[in-house]
């Protein structure tokens, strides 16, 4: 008969770590060393505080795992204070609306939370933010105090929880209620283990949620790994450079030969429908290739590209934000109309700045660039910065403004 899982909570600096195993009464406190003994043999959960995780959400251009891992962190870099490359990101189970629960903690924190477990030779298979590990239920809002601590843990969704000092929390938790809209609980369960103060809670009067108060649990923790093992991990930290691929391939090792008649069963039945995938595949790459390069076409200050499309929308938001896009759609519609007046006429380059347009473009010879100049004059002022005669045409560099008027 297999083993409960236990349940671990971490040390705080110069403490103790405490320990619960699913489904059985009792809180354990000690050193590391002993919590190992206890979990010999058995599934090892381990929680990490919450507010040491950002919890958030992304709506991601891509369901592909791969490519979200890619997208995400430059979808969040602008709500992050440090460089991605220093953070860690761990993706939940995206949603039929499109958005992903996303978990970012400090890859040398994490880094540090394993080598801590490691060296008391403990092996988790989960570290899960705490406020995640409490009941949930649809509708419902989770609160859980915890002993001794000050701290109350809230679960508003599956992958959505947050932590705070007893003495904040009728602010916050308001303030969350004010934010959730529609979205607000009908409910909020409070757990307050035997001992512990009960903590404030914000004015419910009117259409507030109703408050229902739990019988006292002897421990927290063991709540916890009672939840874990009903419910399952909502979101795991253990991914990417910090996954567990290693120690599952070497599970799934001794099955590896019925894996692969089975799959070869399924690749004879399934094989028109992976080649439709493949094609698909490739126009997908072959369409974000060419948005890439439209991307540093259109934009040359961009050195990565990740999101060509996100990226792209950015920029123009950038534009709208900043009142240039009438002038610079404005140009762009009167360049486009006179280059395709001039055959042969081919642009390799643009820059927009302070209403001035500069170009470099390919000509079949001097006529066809006095023609191009002819078609964008007008309102617009036309000069030429720089014009190179060659085997292969002409090579020219105009420069177009609206807001200055020609000399002359």
């Amino acid at each position: 008969m297999a083993r409960r899982p236990l349940c671990l909570r971490l040390p705080p600096p110069g403490g103790e770590a405490a320990w619960a195993a699913a489904g059985e009464e009792g809180l354990h406190r000690g050193p590391l060393a002993e919590a190992a003994q206890a979990a010999a043999g058995r599934p090892l959960w381990v929680l990490v505080p919450t507010e040491a995780v950002l919890l958030t959400r992304v709506r991601a251009p891509t369901r592909r795992r791969s490519r979200l891992r890619q997208a995400v962190p430059y979808l969040l870099e602008e709500r992050l204070a440090q460089d991605v490359e220093a953070l860690h990101f761990a993706l939940g189970r995206p949603a039929r609306d499109g958005g992903v629960p996303v978990a970012v903690v400090e890859r040398a924190r994490m880094a540090g939370w394993l080598e801590t477990l490691a060296g008391a030779g403990l092996r988790p298979q989960a570290l899960v933010p705490d406020a995640l590990a409490l009941p949930w239920e649809p509708e419902t809002w989770t609160l859980a105090a915890e002993e001794a601590s000050g701290r109350v843990l809230v679960r508003q969704a599956r992958e959505v929880g947050w932590a705070a000092e007893a003495e904040l929390l009728p602010a916050l938790l308001g303030r969350a209620l004010e934010r959730a809209g529609a979205g607000r609980p009908r409910r909020l369960r409070l757990w307050v283990p035997e001992g512990a103060a009960e903590p404030p809670l914000p004015p419910l009067a009117g259409e507030g949620p109703a408050v229902e108060r739990q019988p006292p649990t002897a421990a927290l923790l063991a709540l916890q790994a009672a939840a874990l093992a009903r419910e399952g991990v909502p979101l795991d930290l253990l991914q990417g450079g910090f996954g567990a691929g290693e120690r599952l391939g070497r599970a799934w090792r001794p099955w590896r030969a019925t894996v692969l008649l089975l799959a070869a069963a399924l690749i004879g039945q399934a094989a028109l429908a992976a080649w439709e995938v493949r094609e698909l595949d490739r126009r997908l790459e072959a369409l974000e290739a060419e948005a890439a390069r439209l991307l540093r076409r259109a934009f040359p200050e961009v050195r990565r590209v990740v999101a060509p499309r996100v990226q792209m929308e950015r920029r123009l938001e950038a534009l709208r934000a900043a009142g240039r896009e009438p002038e610079l759609l404005a140009l762009l519609d009167r360049l486009g109309q006179a280059l395709a007046a001039v055959p042969g006429a081919r642009l390799e380059r643009l820059r927009y700045r302070r209403g001035e347009l500069r170009l470099a473009l390919r000509l079949k010879d001097l006529r066809a660039l006095e023609a191009l100049k002819a078609g964008l004059g007008g309102a617009l002022t036309v000069q030429v910065l720089g014009a190179d005669s060659g085997e292969g045409g002409v090579r020219a560099r105009p420069s177009l403004d609206r807001t200055r008027r020609r000399a002359g």
